[in-house]
Order: structure tokens, then C-alpha cells, then sequence
């Protein structure tokens, strides 16, 4: 078929990003006029759009094509003899890594889209436009983000799902505390993208371009080793210089991605709508980071030391988020805390070089925490947006289509065999326990070991989440009388709870009868990934007890979290919280890690702030400044004694000032011979 031509599908790649630029420019500027349907409508089939064309790019990628549409120049930094010193074109580039993206972005997007139109429903006509407005530009920016064949042109959807997130987390902000929200979404994501763009401006002064064709070309073409000859970095080692671009670059990713420190932001977007949460922490904007440590791999695999930082920070914020996430109360602040701890799973697959693993398991968890959310979102439908687990309770029964799709994602995450999480996650810590990285080669068992651990904080939290939710008698009257969602909503929680056990084709580690289908899947094994860092040439060979140490891990949180919330152990929880207040109290408070960057940064800052008013403006600036006047003024004291107005004094003055001048020419002249 000739639309399934390459250079036909090249020639469209344009219309991925514009056809939901589109829709939210429509509904943005005439959507509360156009009436609720024709606003879901136009939202909803601009997302098919692209996810139509986006599965065309998807099946050459299957094939290893590249699809490259090339733009002219963007802009340009000219030198005084007229030449470009530095030229930046705009071009959009799909490979295995962005069609993967793209196919998450658009495919869980217009699921989320969908239902949407159910959820959104009780908004006026406004509002309603306004979200889906907002919506389709949180995809348009995603896919820049992705399709863009340079950091530069990255960066630009970059800050694109940045402005996003921040109108659609404080979407009500009538709300204070959800405007706040926003705020704090947006400030904590400057401080990271102020590390992309100084990653991307070392890479800049180190290499002259950004374009990620060119920068993989050069990358092949040095040593490590080798001092660099001029320029910003003169008498550094590529090494040392790759370095600092990178852990530059993986601060804006761990900005974008919620690790620590940066993840304070993650928790709080649950002040959004539902469908905004799913979208966030399942196909858009958490994904950013995992993106830009696999899209810049070959760089990467230049800089150990960078790599030893990606995995370890990952392994300390699954942990870490996993640990906060057992006490949680809040059914949207548990999946919350569950996405910051599976994004670290991530940055451990990227950092120990599996970056096939750590895709997998982004495309694997967008399906199982898009349904987890979609499904939370149903049950607070149900409920009279209700968010207090311990409010709940036997909604299996009311809401089974609900409970099902839960069960089945939940399941997915935890890592039951043979679902799609188990593969991709274990993947990861199978993978890092055998990875070795030159700058420290402990740290693919310290990663295994701190991602083991979350990764058995993972099925306790989940299990107790789902029985406190949907198991059990209700304990309120509203869980009483709650009742089941439309079928707008229920029918994308069964495609995606599908897609959390059938991404196990994404994720399978080992050979397939034929031929690996994972290789397919991800062009860029073979591309991109430099082969020192690639995944394992024979995955077959790997050894398998992995696999069985974390099926026994998982079965082992489940258990826990059924007899301690379920089982013969109900009464154990209340009473560690009985005995142990401070601890508990603690935990529920998430470490008050928020209360500390308070108190160490906002607090701080404003008190210095404060004292520089106090000490250096005002004493030392306008002390300056007003003593200048108040000089003025003293002067003017003085000589207003004699310009008062009054015409005889001044005639008296001037005959006094004229007989000194005349008796001091005297007195000279006398003196003078």
C-alpha cells in the first residue's frame, strides 16, 4: 500500500505532533462554543489520528527502518566573519526507541482521552473544553519530545509537558491547595531542567552539534581516555567532560522523572483530575527522564562514572518511595509513591546498560499504572470522590468490572508470573546483578539488592491497597451504596489491563522459537546501544535464579499484605501503630521530607532574602541613595537663607557680595606691586 511506504511515512511524521496541536488549538480557542460532544470529539480523534499514523511509523520500525523527516534551518549563532558558529535545524527521527514512545504516548493517551469524556463529564462547558484543550497539548508536547532528532528541539517538548503539567495538576485552581500544587510542580522541574541545559551546552562546546545522529557518529570516533585538544574543556579527558555533561543532563531527568531529590512534585500532581494523574505518571511526562538517559546511551557508555550515578540514585528512590508508600492512606498517594519507586526500577535498567530492560518496563508499566489510575479514578466515581482506603471496602462486588481490571494491574506490578511486570522489572535487577561498571563495580549488586527490597515493599503496599479497597465488608455508607462506572470508563480499563498481561511480549528476556522479538521491538539494540553496554548478547544464558528469587519475593509481599490486612494477622497493624506512634506518624508524614526542603529551602531562603533587605538594601542602597538627598536637602537648608523672594534683601545682598568683591580687589591691588 503507498501510504505504507517509507517515504510516505516519513513525509507524515508531521502529522503525529500537529493533528493534537490541532485539536487543542481548536478547543482551546472556540471549544465553549462548540458544545461538549464536538469538543470530545475533536479531542479524541485527533489522539486516533495520531496514534494511526504513529502505528505506521511503528511497523517499519519492526524492520529496523529509520524514519528521518528533515527540516531547514531553525536558528543560527553567526560570527563576526559571517559564519555559523553554531547552526540548529529542526528534524523529526523514528527509530525502535521513539516508535516505542510514540505508540505509549498516543495508545494509552487516547485510552486516557476516552475516559475522560465520562469522567470530566459534571464540568461546565468551559472547563470542559479546557481540559481536553490542555490534554491534547500534553500529548503534542510529549511527541516533540520524543520525535525530535536533537536536544534542542527535545527541550522544547520538554518545557512543553512542563507548562502542561503545570495547567493541568492546578486545572482547579480555585483551589489553593491545588494551585499550590502546580506551583510545585513547576518550580521543582526549572531546578532540574537547569541541569538539562547546562548537559546541553557542555555537549554543545564538546562537539559543535546536539543532533543525536551526529553526536552518536562522534561518540564512535573517540577514546575516552584522550585529552581533549581545545575549547570550553581543554585539558580535560573526554571522559571527565562526557561526565559532567551527562550527570548535567540526568539531573533534568531526575527532575522530570521524580527521583530523588527531586520527586517532592510527583506526590502532590494527584491534586489534578484523574485521567491527568494517569496520564502523568503512566505515558507522558515521568517518562521524559527514562527517554533521555536511553536516547543518549552511546554517550552514556563513555562515562561510567555517569552510569554508576543513573543506577544507584534509581535503586535509592525505588526504595526509598516504596517505603513511604506502606503507609499511605490516600488510594491516588499510594499509586502516587508506587510510580516514583517503578521509575527508579527504570533508571536501574538504563544505568547498568540494560536499556532494552528499562524500556521494556516503561512500556509494561504505562499499561498496568494507567489501569491502576484510570481505575482508582472509577472508584472515587463511585464513591463520591472518596480517596480514604480505610473509608472503603467489598467494592468487588459493586464495582466488579473495576475490581477486576485492578486486580489484573496490580497483579502486573507486584510481578506475578507470567504478567508483563514480572519480565520487564526483574529483568532489570537479573540484568544489574550480572552488569559491570568500571568506575565502581559494586554497584550493579547494590542496585539488585536496594531494587530486590523495593521490589518486596511493592506487593505488601499494592496487596493492602487492594484489600483495603475492594475486599472485605464496607465500612462507610458510601462504599455501602457505591456503584459501578459507565462503559466509557470500564471498557479502556479492560484494553489496558489486556495490555498488562500482553506486554509480556515486550518484555520476554529470552529467545524466542523463531526469531527474539524483542529485537524488533527495539531497533536500537542494534543501532544506537553501543555494544559495550548493550543488553546481553545470549539472554539464554542468563542465569535464572533471579527469576525465582523475585517470583518468591513477590509471593512473599503478597502474603504479607494478605494476612496482615486480610488474613489471621488484622489486628497486627493497628497495634505496631499503637506501640510504635512516632515511627508510624513518620511514615504517614513521608519522612517530612517535604517539611525539611521547607524549612532548609523555602524557609531559608526567604529569611535570607530578608536579611539582605534589611542589611544591604536598605542600610547599604538606600542609605546610599537617601544620604544623597538628605546632602541635597542640607544644602538647600543653607542656601534658601538667601532665595526667599523678597527683592530688597537680595539688592542688600548684592551690594554686601559687590563691596567684598571690590574691597578684597583692593586689598590685592595694594598688595600687588
Amino acid at each position: 500500500m503507498p501510504w505504507l511506504e517509507q517515504s510516505a511515512a516519513e513525509s507524515l511524521l508531521w502529522a503525529i505532533i500537529l493533528l493534537p496541536l490541532a485539536g487543542a488549538a481548536v478547543n482551546g480557542l472556540a471549544g465553549r462554543r462548540l458544545g461538549k460532544a464536538n469538543v470530545t470529539l475533536i479531542a479524541i480523534a485527533a489522539m486516533v489520528g495520531a496514534l494511526i499514523v504513529s502505528s505506521v511509523a511503528f511497523y517499519h520500525a519492526l524492520f529496523l527502518r529509520v524514519l528521518v523527516l528533515r527540516g531547514g534551518p531553525w536558528f543560527q549563532v553567526i560570527q563576526a566573519d559571517g559564519r555559523a558558529l553554531v547552526s540548529v535545524a529542526w528534524g523529526l527521527r523514528v527509530d525502535g526507541l521513539s516508535a516505542t514512545m510514540i505508540m505509549v504516548v498516543t495508545g494509552v493517551g487516547t485510552l486516557i482521552h476516552i475516559y475522560s469524556a465520562s469522567y470530566m463529564s459534571h464540568e461546565d462547558e468551559a472547563g470542559y473544553a479546557r481540559f481536553f484543550a490542555y490534554l491534547n497539548l500534553f500529548a503534542a508536547a510529549m511527541l516533540t519530545l520524543v520525535l525530535a532528532d536533537s536536544l534542542v528541539l527535545t527541550f522544547v517538548g520538554w518545557e512543553g509537558v512542563g507548562l502542561c503539567s503545570y495547567l493541568l495538576i492546578g486545572f482547579w485552581y480555585t483551589d489553593p491547595q491545588k494551585a499550590f500544587a502546580g506551583r510545585k510542580a513547576f518550580v521543582v522541574n526549572r531546578i532540574g531542567d537547569f541541569g538539562f541545559l547546562l548537559g546541553v551546552f557542555s555537549l554543545l562546546a564538546l562537539f559543535g552539534t546536539t543532533r543525536y545522529e551526529e553526536l552518536q557518529a562522534l561518540a564512535r570516533g573517540i577514546q575516552g581516555s584522550a585529552l581533549i585538544p581545545g575549547g570550553l574543556f581543554a585539558g580535560w579527558t573526554y571522559q571527565q567532560a562526557l561526565t559532567l555533561a551527562l550527570l548535567c543532563l540526568f539531573l533534568g531527568a531526575a527532575g522530570k522523572s521524580a527521583q530523588l531529590p527531586l520527586y517532592v512534585w510527583l506526590p502532590d500532581a494527584m491534586a489534578g483530575p484523574t485521567p491527568v494523574s494517569a496520564l502523568i505518571h503512566a505515558a507522558t511526562m515521568v517518562t521524559a527522564g527514562i527517554y533521555l538517559v536511553a536516547r543518549n546511551s552511546y554517550l552514556y557508555a563513555l562515562a561510567p562514572a555517569a552510569l554508576a550515578v543513573v543506577m544507584t540514585v534509581g535503586a535509592l528512590t525505588a526504595l526509598f518511595a516504596a517505603l513511604i508508600a506502606f503507609a499511605q492512606t490516600d488510594i491516588k498517594k499510594v499509586l502516587a509513591y508506587s510510580t516514583v519507586s517503578q521509575l527508579g526500577f527504570m533508571f536501574i535498567g538504563v544505568g547498568s546498560g540494560l536499556f532494552w530492560a528499562g524500556i521494556a518496563h516503561l512500556a509494561t508499566h504505562a499499561f498496568f499504572k494507567a489501569c491502576l489510575f484510570l481505575g482508582a479514578g472509577s472508584v472515587m466515581h463511585g464513591m463520591g470522590d472518596e480517596t480514604d482506603i480505610r473509608k472503603m471496602g467489598g467494592l468487588w462486588r459493586r464495582m466488579p468490572h473495576t475490581a477486576w481490571t485492578f486486580a489484573i494491574a496490580t497483579l502486573a506490578i507486584t510481578g506475578a508470573v507470567p504478567l508483563a511486570g514480572f519480565w520487564s522489572k526483574d529483568a532489570i535487577l537479573g540484568g544489574a546483578l550480572e552488569s559491570a561498571n568500571a568506575a565502581w563495580p559494586g554497584a550493579g549488586r547494590v542496585a539488585y539488592l536496594l531494587g530486590s527490597l523495593a521490589a518486596l515493599g511493592t506487593a505488601f503496599y499494592m496487596t493492602r491497597l487492594f484489600v483495603l479497597t475492594f475486599l472485605g465488608r464496607p465500612r462507610t455508607p458510601a462504599a455501602e451504596h457505591a456503584h459501578e462506572s459507565s462503559p466509557v470508563m470500564t471498557v479502556p480499563l479492560w484494553i489496558l489491563a489486556a495490555g498488562s498481561v500482553l506486554g509480556v511480549l515486550l518484555a520476554w528476556p529470552f529467545e524466542w522459537p523463531s526469531e527474539r522479538l524483542a529485537d524488533r521491538l527495539d531497533a536500537l539494540t542494534e543501532q544506537v546501544f553501543a555494544p559495550a553496554y548493550r543488553m546481553l548478547a545470549h539472554p539464554v544464558s542468563q542465569a535464572t535464579w533471579p527469576y525465582f528469587a523475585a517470583w518468591g519475593l513477590a509471593l512473599l509481599g503478597t502474603a504479607l499484605g494478605w494476612l496482615l490486612y486480610a488474613g489471621a494477622w488484622r489486628e497486627v497493624p493497628g497495634r505496631l501503630a499503637r506501640a510504635l506512634p512516632g515511627l508510624y506518624r513518620f511514615t504517614v508524614d513521608k519522612f517530612r521530607v517535604d517539611e525539611l526542603y521547607d524549612f532548609v529551602f523555602v524557609k531559608g531562603f526567604r529569611n535570607l532574602s530578608t536579611a539582605l533587605w534589611r542589611w544591604f538594601d536598605t542600610a547599604i542602597i538606600d542609605g546610599a541613595v537617601n544620604g544623597v538627598g538628605r546632602l541635597a536637602a542640607a544644602l538647600a537648608g543653607v542656601l534658601r537663607v538667601f532665595q526667599n523672594g523678597d527683592v530688597q534683601r537680595y539688592a542688600a545682598v548684592m551690594a554686601v557680595a559687590a563691596a567684598v568683591v571690590l574691597g578684597v580687589a583692593l586689598g590685592m591691588g595694594g598688595v600687588l606691586p
